[in-house]
């Protein structure tokens, strides 16, 4: 038993020593861990081809010259109307599609209106009924009752008549001895009550040819009355449609058929806007304000059409600074900058890019208007912590290490603020003393203008 175990422990030593003596083999012919190996050096040279849409096209180089460049928005002519309906309620039928041109007072949708348009049919039921009886009451009664009217009248007036002459006899008989004085009376009284009855026939048909005052007043009342109604109701249904204010495309449609809205929602349910004419919104930085001009010259590119640019005109310059409107997204850039808005109208040829795409553009700079003769001249800013490192205030003058050591925007390493690809086209402002090294641009074929950098005297270190 003991030999057996033994000879156990030998067979398993020796099977553990093979197996350590051929990982040592293997690891000192397999040479260095950091050589690669032939199969991963086939697997490094393999190529993927991205999709088409991802493959980046050629793009054009920054214009020659000094541009003001900045991001900017396609939209259209006006600014984009978005509708939503003025109550809540579910969508019965959309009457456009999108794309579709439309002209101003177009419906566009209706949302379900079966109780306001029975309410509509009631108010002009009841503005029929306020109607026959206005013109009953002004009228007076019926044709029939009134020609009945009138004979009566007729008639009393005849046996006032007959009355009348019947007294006139007996007066005289009795004149003469004929009658006696009750007769006579008794005729007298018989002609008075007739003529009484006849003036009673005639006033009723009077009466009967045009009605009461009081009457015509209150029926008057009650026609205006139902015909306020049916206003109202009317108004209540038209609010159930959405109509076009103006003239001009559909842009977004973004409810369908069977789908509640309300008024308040996140999202209009249709964008309207006015693609005739396209302009793009620019923000420009806030250091090239003053030399954009109306009427300058502009250039457009989109990455949609890479290979050519589209020309427009500035028409509308902002009158307040503001946020960006646009990111690049990229780590250099600076998101603190105030910008302003400027629109260029663009040309026929521009009307193949859609509302909302990204652009660049560039802006041809302009001298300001100098101030007229009757106009003072603007008193010399006071001293600030922001002026650049290359300018000197009156009796303030500072040597160039003064200025580099007292700017506090003044960056001895780093890139220029305006790095990004989009702008690059900010070349006058990348320029500038602002920065001690050359701006980088990030896109191929955009490369900014470098700038030699000044080496601080001896003060400044």
């Amino acid at each position: 038993m003991k030999n057996a175990l033994r000879r156990a422990r030998t067979l398993a030593l020796i099977a553990l020593v093979a197996g350590l003596s051929v990982v040592v083999v293997r690891t000192a012919l397999a040479g260095p861990a950091t050589a690669p190996r032939p199969v991963d050096e086939v697997r490094a040279e393999r190529v993927e081809i991205p999709p088409g849409q991802q493959l980046e096209a050629p793009r054009l180089d920054r214009p020659e010259g000094d541009w003001i460049g900045g991001l900017g928005l396609v939209e259209p002519a006006a600014p984009e109307s978005r509708l939503a309906p003025a109550v809540p309620g579910r969508i019965a039928a959309i009457l456009v599609e999108e794309g579709q041109f439309v002209t101003a007072g177009t419906v566009l949708v209706e949302l379900e209106s079966g109780p306001e348009q029975a309410a509509l049919r009631a108010a002009e039921a009841e503005v029929t009924v306020a109607q026959a009886q206005l013109a009953r009451a002004r009228g007076g009664v019926r044709p029939e009752d009134l020609d009945a009217l009138r004979t009566d009248a007729e008639a009393a007036q005849t046996r006032a008549s007959s009355s009348a002459a019947v007294l006139t006899r007996l007066e005289t008989a009795a004149r003469g001895g004929g009658v006696t004085v009750d007769e006579v009376d008794r005729a007298r009284r018989q002609a008075d009550a007739e003529r009484l009855s006849a003036l009673t026939a005639v006033s009723r048909a009077r009466a009967g040819q045009s009605g009461r005052r009081e009457d015509v007043t209150v029926a008057q009342a009650q026609y205006e009355s139902s015909v306020a109604r049916r206003e109202q109701a009317r108004a209540a249904l038209e609010r159930l449609r959405i109509v076009a204010p103006i003239d001009g495309e559909v842009l977004e449609i973004h409810y369908r058929i069977g789908e509640y809205v309300q008024p308040g929602g996140q999202e209009p349910l249709v964008v309207l806007g006015d693609t005739r004419t396209l302009r793009a919104r620019i923000d420009v930085d806030e250091r090239d304000v003053a030399r954009v001009q109306p009427g300058a010259r502009a250039l457009i590119e989109v990455d949609a059409f890479a290979d050519r640019r589209f020309e427009g005109r500035v028409v509308q310059i902002g009158r307040r600074m503001g946020r960006k409107n646009l990111r690049t997204d990229e780590p250099t850039e600076r998101i603190d900058t105030k910008v302003l808005e400027v629109v260029v109208e663009l040309g026929d040829d521009a009307r193949r890019l859609l509302v909302g795409q990204r652009l660049m553009g560039y802006i041809a700079p302009g001298e300001a208007a100098a101030p007229s003769a009757g106009t003072a001249a603007p008193a010399p800013a006071a001293p600030s912590r922001f002026r650049a490192s290359g300018s000197r205030s009156a009796g303030h003058p500072r040597t160039r290490s003064e200025a580099a050591s007292a700017s506090p925007h003044r960056r001895t390493t780093g890139a220029c603020p305006e790095t990004s690809r989009r702008s690059c086209g900010t070349i006058a402002s990348c320029a500038r003393p602002l920065c001690s090294s050359p701006p980088r641009c990030s896109s191929p074929g955009r490369r900014a203008p470098t700038t030699r950098s000044r080496r601080p005297s001896p003060a400044a270190r």
